[in-house]
C-alpha cells in the first residue's frame, strides 16, 4: 500500500512539472479578455451581494451606480493572469485569473477566505508599495460600474455565469458557505 502511493505521489508531481524545453505561452490581454475580467468582477460582486460596499471608496459615482478601477497584467501566460482591484469590504486585492475552456474568466479564491497575508492571492496591504505603485502605473487600466441595485435579471445572469465558471453560486444557494464562522480552516493563524 505504501508503494503504490508513493509511485501515485511521484506520478502525481510528475504532470505537475512543465514539459522541458516548452516555454508558457504568453500572449497579450485582449479587449474580450479585459471584458471578461470586467464582467467576472461584476458577477461575483453581485452573486455575494457586495454591491452596496464599494461606493464609499469609488472616485465617480452616481445615482445607484459607482465606478472603480482594474489593473491588469498586460499578458497572460498560459491564459493566466494578475488583477489589483478594489473588491469592498476586503480593500484593495491582489489577484489572479484564469481564462476557461467556456471563455469565461474566473477569478482564483474565494474572498470569503479574507485575503490574508497566506492567502496566494492577497490583499495588496500585504505587498510592496514600489511594486503595486508599479504595477499600476504599467499594467492596462480598465474601469468597471457597479449598481447598486441591480435588475432581478441581472442578478440571475451573474449567478449563472457563476455556476459555470465556479461551480456554484451564493445568491442561488445563500446556505452554501465554505468558511464556517467566516475563516479559512486552513489559515494557521487564529
Amino acid at each position: 500500500m505504501a508503494r503504490l502511493l508513493l509511485v501515485l505521489v511521484i506520478l502525481g508531481s510528475a504532470a505537475m512539472q512543465p514539459v522541458a524545453g516548452r516555454a508558457q505561452e504568453t500572449v497579450p490581454v485582449t479587449d474580450a479578455i479585459r471584458n471578461g475580467i470586467v464582467q467576472a468582477i461584476q458577477d461575483e460582486i453581485y452573486d455575494y451581494g457586495y454591491q452596496g460596499w464599494g461606493a464609499d471608496v469609488a472616485e465617480d459615482h452616481s445615482a445607484g451606480r459607482y465606478t472603480l478601477r482594474v489593473y491588469i497584467e498586460p499578458k497572460m501566460k498560459d491564459f493566466e493572469g494578475l488583477l489589483i482591484y478594489k473588491l469592498m469590504p476586503y480593500g484593495e486585492v491582489f489577484r489572479s485569473y484564469a481564462v476557461e475552456r467556456n471563455g469565461l474568466i474566473r477569478l482564483d479564491d474565494d474572498p470569503e477566505l479574507g485575503f490574508g497575508p497566506e492567502r496566494p492571492d492577497r490583499l495588496t496591504l500585504y505587498q510592496d508599495d514600489d511594486e503595486i505603485s508599479r504595477y499600476k502605473h504599467d499594467w492596462l487600466r480598465t474601469e468597471f460600474t457597479i449598481e447598486l441595485k441591480p435588475s432581478e435579471q441581472r442578478l440571475r445572469e451573474a449567478a449563472a455565469r457563476q455556476v459555470k465558471r465556479i461551480g456554484h453560486s451564493v445568491r442561488l444557494d445563500p446556505g452554501w458557505r465554505r468558511v464556517p464562522e467566516g475563516r479559512d480552516p486552513r489559515c494557521p493563524v487564529r
